[in-house]
């Protein structure tokens, strides 16, 4: 599924599918069930604290933990399970900069995922059968500075973390039959076993049959072999629907258009925008994204959500 790259991340102080819940199950436990909807994932700016949300059918619920900071970037239903991906920040006076802690949310309940070095973030998730995998990457700021600098690509599995060998960070992760599939800056790891990729910021793969998509800078990826994506500097997300595949991504060589691109026809969903993450069911195409506000498009209609992004959608028939 869809991540968010580290260049969107440093954009927003932050890291494109998809989460649920009842429009009446956010209780004062935090607590949050699934159940049929349209979920979106990402944050609310609330007067410069970043606010993790999760919207089904426009409703907001927040995940924020008392006295830090959050984001989230992506979103998986699974039955009455949500699982979403992200991670928190709180102001280090030290380095004058946010410490990362990435984070796991089911059904609204907090999880910190473990690490080896001082910070993390958490990218997408993927549920298969009982198996919850989350892609990320870990870093030191101590050894570089205050940047994120010389970071280490993350795998977790049911919390256990997985070192991919070879790859600075992870920011999708996809899982068919047995097969795991992790894509993040110029790689693609299937279960464990790392392959090169022609592409600079892989940040969404797919698997559609014996099909292996990968979205990422200006290109869309398919077993081996690389397509252009015309007007697109960042290919941020795709996702296949029988024979269609759609990505959805941006033009930032001015002011940046949001597009979605199917079949090779490229779409301009509008001005000063961009297209994150993007979902497909039933025929109904579902684009999450920003302005400076979380923006949702079905078919082209667009809807906003509030101030902050959309990162992730999932849809749940």
């Amino acid at each position: 599924m869809k991540k968010v790259n580290l260049f969107v991340a440093g954009l927003l102080l932050a890291a494109v599918m998809f989460v649920g819940c009842k429009d009446d199950d956010n209780g004062k436990d935090g607590k949050i069930s699934g159940g049929s909807g349209v979920y979106v994932a990402g944050y609310l700016n609330n007067q410069g604290n970043f606010d993790p949300v999760l919207w089904k059918n426009e409703k907001a619920h927040t995940l924020r933990k008392e006295g830090s900071n959050a984001t989230t970037n992506s979103v998986f239903v699974s039955g009455n399970d949500v699982y979403v991906a992200g991670y928190e920040f709180e102001r280090d006076e030290v380095r004058v900069r946010a410490s990362r802690k990435a984070i796991l949310w089911k059904n609204g309940v907090r999880q910190v995922l473990p690490l080896d070095r001082a910070e993390a973030e958490a990218n997408s998730v993927y549920v298969s059968g009982n198996d919850v995998y989350v892609a990320g990457y870990e870093f030191d700021p101590a050894e570089t500075g205050s940047g994120i600098t010389n970071t280490t690509a993350i795998l977790w599995k049911n919390g256990e973390r997985q070192v991919l060998s070879g790859g600075t960070n992870a920011y999708s992760v996809f899982v068919s039959g047995t097969d795991v599939y992790v894509a993040g800056g110029n790689s693609l790891w299937k279960n464990g076993t790392r392959q090169g990729l022609p592409i600079s910021n892989a940040n969404s793969v797919f698997v559609s049959g014996s099909d292996v998509y990968v979205a990422g800078s200006s290109s869309l990826w398919k077993n081996g072999t690389t397509q252009t994506l015309p007007g697109f500097d960042f290919a941020n997300s795709v996702f296949v629907s029988g024979s269609d595949v759609y990505v959805a991504g941006q033009d930032c060589s001015g002011l940046c258009i949001a597009k979605l691109w199917k079949n090779g026809e490229t779409q301009d969903l509008q001005n000063c925008y961009r297209a994150l993450s993007v979902f497909v069911s039933d025929g109904d195409v579902y684009v999450a994204g920003t302005s400076g506000s979380a923006i949702l498009w079905k078919n082209n209609d667009r809807q906003e959500l509030g101030p902050g992004e959309a990162r992730s959608v999932f849809v749940v028939k």
